[in-house]
Parts: structure tokens; C-alpha cells; sequence
């Protein structure tokens, strides 16, 4: 394969591999090979092959372009290897590998993976203590004793250069992360042969080192066994570290894993994004005394595991893009759902005024309030707090408020201990595990002048008197959605002219100050009481100013429901 290489410039050291027929050089984005450089035009001139022959040809740059030293203008001619290209104030030099026999590169790769892939555990072994206390690093006497496993392209820096680009090239668009280091494994299996490679990574939720990836040269590998000493000195000190010929080395001579696992030579690179760590690909390899890794075998790895890491990170954003995504449009589903169950405007009902706003705390809240006109007259007056949040909240309140709807409409009528007890059984088969709701519903006759009231679980509404005394409406049972065969009961209130029926929400009460303080209910009382004699309407607003000011422009704790009702 043919490639150019910037040698001079702002991109100087980047390695462009000839893939195309035809590869544009200019400033231009869409350009194969991009060059930022202002006297270079936005398509400069191409490279391409014709019969075997690589060409490069001006594309009327305004500077053209020199090559090897000659002014190439709007014409074509052939390159060879090592020609020098210049293109405004960037040299770049093309380079093409001799031909080899047919299929000879892809022999070469199948001849260094694995012959086969485990997916057993990694145990992680205690080191001797003898061998801790030590710095693990290669013994410097006995490196000339032994002989190189690595490849010897491997020794030029320029061939490790490509094996890196490759890297980067094939993983940054694997936005799986399993696939991902699979795919990294693929690479240094085939640069590097080792008998056994690892890759770990630390779980989302917890610091300990979990393998996602697992490869090995035996037939059937067993669990593998890695030391401790290699990996913890490579987390601990953020350093890839290198182990040359482990048998050799007085400091390993005890240790058990090293001995078990028959390693002659080791390498464990971390991997690392900005400040964290995310992991670390241990490889090692087995056999007799002339097996070892060397510096250019860590310097390839600690940069496969460079450009891993920033994979790995790409591969996590993306995820939780995604979930991001998928919750923001849940929410939107569940807002509309909310939306579409609040009343749109007031029943009109002789002697009665009311006033109702529910203000959600986030996108989506679990409030309700809802207003229900009888066939007798009778005006139903409901509260409802779901525990969840979110699409399970918002299809439960829609649950809560059909089957409200249902039982109070039925022809025959009933109870109201019975509606609520009817409705509770609704929920407890619609409710998600651990989401639970209270509600409060209270009919006004206005002929007998009598609020008929049940209250599940629910803050207790205040029917305020003129003279400013109130009554908790407490009667009713638990929760809704925990227990499906509840009882119920309900209570009655007498309504006199001048009466205030005060619902709320606990957000109401539960309002935090900056200093975490709460509202309370006995603030909550006092500014009814100063607001008793304004409508419907004044009174809600003045509760709804006074928490306002309370939070003092701090996001809300949660959702603020209040229905205020005159008599």
C-alpha cells in the first residue's frame, strides 16, 4: 500500500494510507488528505493510480506544487517512491511498499491471532510479599541473555507510527464497547502474538477491575491468572509497566502466579482519559528462555491503549447520549400525558368559586388535580400524588384519573368508600413495583350545603371558617396501589357561607428555603389566614407568592399542586 506522510508543516508526523483510486490534497474538508495551510487551495491536487503507476496532477492550484524541487502546474505526473510533494509551506513525501506475493498480507495477519478465544474469568493473584515490596521492571543484567519474541518491523518507530494509525483508524467509528475491544484485542494479537491478553475495565458503579475481553493461545484456556504486582503497580502509578523475563528476576522467583501461569514476559499499559483511570490490557507471554518483550513492544501497547481509552470514552458519551435521549423523550410523552389531564377551565357551580394551579417541580411531576361534575348536580373536587416520576408516573395518574372517572359516573352510583376502594384496585394492577399514590376526593352537594370526602393517604385539605378556625378532613385509609384489598371510609363536612376548602400537594408545605429550611405548615396556615377574605383566586395566589419567596429563586423541591374553593 502507498501512503503520504506530512514531514513538514502544521500536521507534520500525519500518515495518510493511499485506499482510493483517487486521494484529493487541499485545505477542504471532504479532502482525503486535509491540509491547513493557506496557501493551499481547498481541492490542491489529487493522487491516483493508473496501471500499476501512482500520479499526482495539479488541480489549477493558485500556487501549484513542487515536486522534488520542480514547479508542477495543471498536469500529471508519475511519483516513486520517496518524492518529495509541496504544497505551499507543507512537505509531504510518498512512500510505496514493494508488492508482495498475492494474499501474502493477509496470511501474515491470520498467522498472528489466537487459535482460539476465551471467555473464561480472570482471577487476580496475591503477589509473594517479597516480591511487592520491589519495583516490577525488567531485570537490566539479563537482557542481552535472551532474544526478542517481537517482530522486527516492530524495532522501526515508523511501523509501530502505522500499527497506531491503524488503531485509531478502525476503532473510531465502534461505538459498542465489547465490539470495540474486540476489536483493539484484534490488533495487538497480531502485532504483538502474546500467549494470553486481557482486557479490564472498572465497573461503572464500583472501582473493582471487571474483564471484558479474554484471549488466549491454548485450545481450551483456562481461568486466567494475573499478578496482582503488574496490574496495581500499573493503576497506582498511571505507568505501563514492563516485565522482561520474569523466571530470571530474584524478585519473582516466589511468585506463585508468575510460576503457575508459566510467564516468561509481561506487559500491563493502563488506560487512562484525561484524570481517569478506566482500565488497563494486560498481555503476557509464555515459553522458554529466549521469549521476552522489550521497550518497543511497551511503547506499541502503552499506544493501543492511548487510543483505546479515548475509544473507550467516546463509546461511554455515546451511550449516555443515547439514554439521555431516550428519558428526554420520555418525558415529553409523559408531560403531554400530564398535560392532557389537568381541567381547562372552572365548572360552574352556584355558591362555589374556585382556583387551582399544579406547577411541576422538573419536566414532568406527579400531580393531579381534576374537576368532576355530577349527573345529580354534585361537584367532585380531586387530588392525587403519585410517588414515581416519569412515563411509569404519568400512565398511573392516567390509570387513577380513567377509573376515577369511571366509577363516579356509574349509573347506579355507590358509596364514595366504595369508588375510592374500586379505584385502588385499578391502580394496584397498573402500578409499577414501589410507586404508590395518594388521593383525596371530596363531592359538594350544594343543596344540602355537605362536602362527602375520602382521603387516602393525602395531605388533609383545611376547610377554613370565617372566624378564621379550620377542620382537617382526615377520614379515609392508606395509600393507593400497595394493598389491593384497602378499606375505606369517608367523612362528612358541613359548609357554611364564607367557608375556604384549601387541597394541596406536600410540595405546598415541603417548599425549601436556600438554608433548607422548610415552609412548613404553619407558614402554610398563617398566610391563609392574613388572605381569607380575598376569592378563590387571591387566596391561591397569595400561598403560591409566599412559597416563591421563600425559595428565593432556588430550583423547586417538588411539585407544587393547590386547589383553593369558596364557599
Amino acid at each position: 500500500m502507498a501512503r503520504l506522510i506530512i514531514d513538514s508543516g502544521a500536521e507534520a508526523g500525519m500518515v495518510f494510507p493511499i485506499r482510493e483510486p483517487t486521494v484529493a490534497i487541499g485545505r477542504a474538508s471532504t479532502c482525503t488528505v486535509q491540509v491547513l495551510d493557506r496557501r493551499v487551495s481547498r481541492r490542491h491536487a489529487t493522487v491516483f493510480r493508473e496501471g500499476g503507476i501512482y500520479y499526482i496532477e495539479d488541480l489549477g492550484s493558485k500556487n501549484g506544487l513542487l515536486l522534488n524541487g520542480e514547479l508542477i502546474s495543471n498536469r500529471r505526473v508519475p511519483l516513486n517512491n520517496g518524492d518529495h510533494i509541496v504544497v505551499g509551506d507543507t512537505t509531504l513525501i510518498f512512500e510505496r511498499e514493494p508488492e508482495g506475493p498475492p494474499g501474502a498480507s493477509d496470511a501474515a495477519a491470520t498467522d498472528g491471532r489466537a487459535s482460539s478465544t476465551g471467555s473464561g474469568s480472570v482471577k487476580l493473584a496475591e503477589d509473594h510479599p517479597a516480591v511487592m515490596q520491589e519495583e516490577i521492571k525488567a531485570d537490566s543484567g539479563s537482557l542481552d541473555a535472551v532474544t526478542p519474541i517481537m517482530r522486527e518491523g516492530l524495532r522501526d518507530p515508523f511501523e509501530r507510527l502505522k500499527i497506531l494509525y491503524r488503531v485509531s483508524d478502525a476503532v473510531r467509528m465502534i461505538l459498542d464497547t465489547r465490539q470495540l475491544l474486540e476489536r483493539i484485542m484484534d490488533f495487538i494479537w497480531e502485532a504483538l502474538s502474546p500467549t494470553r491478553g486481557v482486557i479490564l475495565l472498572r465497573g461503572v458503579e464500583t472501582t473493582d477491575l471487571e474483564p471484558v475481553v479474554i484471549r488466549s493461545q491454548e485450545t481450551r484456556p483456562d481461568d486466567i491468572v494475573i499478578s496482582t504486582g503488574v496490574v496495581d503497580r500499573c493503576l497506582r502509578d498511571r505507568v505501563t509497566v514492563l516485565v522482561t523475563d520474569a523466571p530470571t528476576d530474584r524478585r519473582f522467583a516466589d511468585n506463585e502466579s508468575v510460576v503457575a501461569g508459566r510467564i516468561r514476559s509481561a506487559i500491563c499499559a493502563p488506560l487512562i482519559h484525561k484524570d481517569e483511570v478506566l482500565g488497563v490490557i494486560y498481555i503476557d507471554a509464555q515459553g522458554g528462555v529466549g521469549v521476552r518483550y522489550t521497550n518497543d513492544e511497551m511503547e506499541l501497547l502503552s499506544g493501543i491503549a492511548n487510543q483505546a481509552a479515548i475509544a473507550i470514552q467516546n463509546a461511554r458519551l455515546y451511550r449516555e447520549a443515547i439514554q439521555r435521549q431516550r428519558l428526554e423523550k420520555e418525558l415529553e410523552i409523559a408531560r403531554s400525558i400530564q398535560m392532557n389531564l389537568l381541567p381547562t377551565t372552572y365548572p360552574a357551580l352556584p355558591g362555589l368559586s374556585l382556583s387551582a394551579m399544579s406547577l411541576p417541580a422538573r419536566q414532568v411531576g406527579g400531580d393531579y388535580y381534576d374537576f368532576l361534575p355530577l349527573s345529580d348536580g354534585r361537584l367532585a373536587l380531586v387530588a392525587a400524588d403519585v410517588s414515581g416520576k416519569g412515563v411509569p408516573a404519568a400512565m398511573l395518574t392516567a390509570s387513577v384519573r380513567a377509573s376515577v372517572h369511571m366509577e363516579m359516573q356509574r349509573p347506579q352510583g355507590g358509596p364514595l368508600a366504595e369508588v375510592v376502594s374500586a379505584v385502588n384496585r385499578w391502580a394496584c394492577r397498573t402500578a409499577s413495583a414501589g410507586i404508590f399514590v395518594t388521593l383525596f376526593i371530596g363531592v359538594f352537594d350544594p343543596e344540602r350545603r355537605l362536602i362527602e370526602y375520602v382521603n387516602a393517604g393525602h395531605c388533609f385539605p383545611l376547610l377554613f371558617h370565617a372566624d378564621a378556625t379550620y377542620a382537617a378532613l382526615e377520614t379515609g385509609g392508606p395509600v393507593l396501589a400497595v394493598e389491593e384489598t384497602a378499606q375505606y371510609e369517608s367523612g362528612l363536612a358541613d359548609v357554611a357561607e364564607g367557608d375556604t376548602l384549601i387541597i394541596y400537594t406536600d410540595g405546598v408545605v415541603d417548599t425549601l428555603a436556600p438554608t433548607q429550611e422548610l415552609f412548613g405548615f404553619e407558614r402554610f396556615v398563617d398566610v391563609i389566614r392574613r388572605n381569607l377574605g380575598r376569592d378563590a383566586q387571591g387566596v391561591r395566589d397569595a400561598v403560591h407568592e409566599a412559597t416563591e419567596a421563600f425559595r428565593a429563586g432556588h430550583e423547586p423541591f417538588d411539585d407544587f399542586t393547590l386547589i383553593v374553593a369558596r364557599f
